[in-house]
């Protein structure tokens, strides 16, 4: 269960990004009890389950309090028990600016632990048809109507974001990105790259860092691009030739201040990089 600190670490989180996240989700409780059945079940048919906060202004993100703390928790835990398979609930609260605020943790509703007909878990009274929530975005959705929409063909089917992802930047010739996945966040770098033709997106790494270092910096000296890739001269003058017999890059009609022949990409205004 989460401690003071972590909690408020959480919400500092929350405010930054200004929304809930996927597995956490913040409520008012002000005046009694909301309407919880929906984040239950999305929360227990989600890996690893979910928490919700009670206390907490959904615009704000400020702490609140909650009404009544007893008849809260009391509520929580019934509405708990109407879900199929019931669900144990961990609830602790907290003082935050005077504030009394309730956590609840939501587990995950395991597979090997129940009968494999119970789940997705759902509101008893509502029925498995009305009651069954699964986790979409920052809210509840109805596993029916995702089905539906999927088999349609307007809404991507589940898991499958990613891959759609990496195939688009495949096919437009970038690299993969880096993914970050935390607890209570997702984060997906994307690198600087221009959008590379097939020729260009073929290159070993040397080759490519030249003709990135010339498409950002040029025009620049073959030994201005030995000293800022940490290269052999000879090994920048090879990787410059092949560039030059490929078309990519061109030499400059002016040299530098030096004496140096510098080089730009060819066709530089249609292909520089991405800055």
């Amino acid at each position: 269960m989460l401690t003071v600190t972590e909690l408020q670490s959480l919400l500092q989180d929350l405010k930054r990004r200004e929304s809930e996240l996927d597995d956490i989700e913040v409520k008012k409780a002000v005046g009694g009890t909301p309407r919880i059945f929906e984040t239950l079940s999305s929360f227990a048919n989600r890996p690893g389950g979910g928490l919700i906060i009670f206390g907490i202004d959904n615009d704000t993100l400020e702490p609140v309090g909650v009404g009544n703390l007893d008849e809260l928790q009391r509520d929580i835990a019934n509405r708990a028990a109407e879900m199929e398979p019931p669900l144990r609930v961990r609830m602790r609260s907290f003082d935050l600016e005077g504030k009394v605020v309730l956590v609840v943790e939501v587990p995950e509703v395991e597979v090997p632990e129940v009968d494999a007909q119970q789940k997705p878990c759902y509101y008893r009274p509502a029925g498995l048809h009305g009651g069954a929530y699964v986790r979409g975005g920052e809210s509840a959705r109805n596993p029916l109507l995702v089905r539906f929409l999927e088999d349609l063909g307007p809404m991507e089917n589940r898991g499958s974001g990613i891959r759609a992802m990496l195939r688009s930047l495949r096919l437009a010739h970038l690299e993969p990105p880096q993914f970050d996945d935390q607890r209570t966040s997702f984060k997906v770098t994307f690198y600087n790259h221009t959008l590379l033709s097939q020729e260009v997106a073929g290159m070993r790494k040397t080759q490519r860092a030249v003709y990135e270092l010339v498409a950002q910096h040029g025009p620049i000296s073959a030994a201005e691009i030995a000293l800022q890739l940490h290269l052999k001269r000879s090994t920048a003058n090879y990787q410059i030739k092949r560039l030059l017999d490929a078309g990519l890059i061109a030499p400059t009609e002016q040299r530098r201040q030096s004496g140096r022949q510098a080089y730009v990409l060819a066709g530089r205004t249609d292909r520089r990089l991405w800055r």
